[in-house]
């Protein structure tokens, strides 16, 4: 079982043509989900996994809603608004991670199976594990905090903002865990990042 960061599955390889998809071919921008989440809680990976996109004379953290295609919008201006995913073509395959195992034990453990652990502790062993593996600081603050919620998402371009995707907080809160223990380690699987960019366009 994958439990520490060194251990984590990945595959080496000369060139990693994901890159391609990302910043070759610009097919891809990150969603707007997982913007709202991650500025809502302060999170300092953020500038570890994406770009920042520019609009006008601003320049910030940009997703793009999920089915949306914004109408008399080139490919080149969504490709300059929205972020991307941080990558290059020297980056390993990373298929599976300490952090995100550690979440799936979490989910396990709140269903009452045999983890090894129990839910919060693997919940915050995971967070953790994840600000290790991007390099990121602060982890224990950022695991107790207990306002924060994510973001309402800002569309750059005015047109298609929404409201807050959830009003779940960071901490462990044992007395509403069991009721929505589907939504909590789950939103922290975005350590593996590479299920919460989508295309844009």
């Amino acid at each position: 079982m994958i439990e520490n960061n060194e251990d984590n599955a990945q595959l080496h390889v000369e060139e990693n043509r994901s890159a391609l998809c990302f910043n070759d071919w610009k097919d891809y921008r990150i969603a707007a989900e997982i913007v709202s989440y991650m500025q809502g809680y302060n999170d300092p990976r953020l500038e570890k996994y994406f770009t920042q996109g520019k609009y006008q004379d601003d320049t910030d953290y940009y997703g793009l809603r999920i089915g949306i295609l914004p109408s008399k919008v080139t490919d080149d201006e969504l490709i300059q608004t929205y972020s991307n995913r941080l990558m290059t073509a020297n980056d390993t395959y990373m298929w599976m991670t300490a952090a995100e195992v550690t979440f799936l034990r979490a989910e396990g453990a709140l269903r009452g199976w045999a983890m090894s652990g129990d839910a919060q502790q693997l919940y915050e062993k995971a967070i953790t594990l994840s600000f290790e593996q991007w390099g990121a600081s602060g982890a224990s603050g950022y695991s107790q905090n207990k306002t924060l919620v994510p973001g309402a998402y800002k569309d750059p371009r005015g047109t298609y903002s929404a409201q807050s995707p959830s009003s779940i907080t960071i901490a462990w809160n044992e007395d509403k865990e069991n009721t929505r223990f589907e939504e909590k380690p789950g939103t922290y699987h975005y350590s593996k990042m590479d299920c919460h960019v989508s295309s844009g366009h």
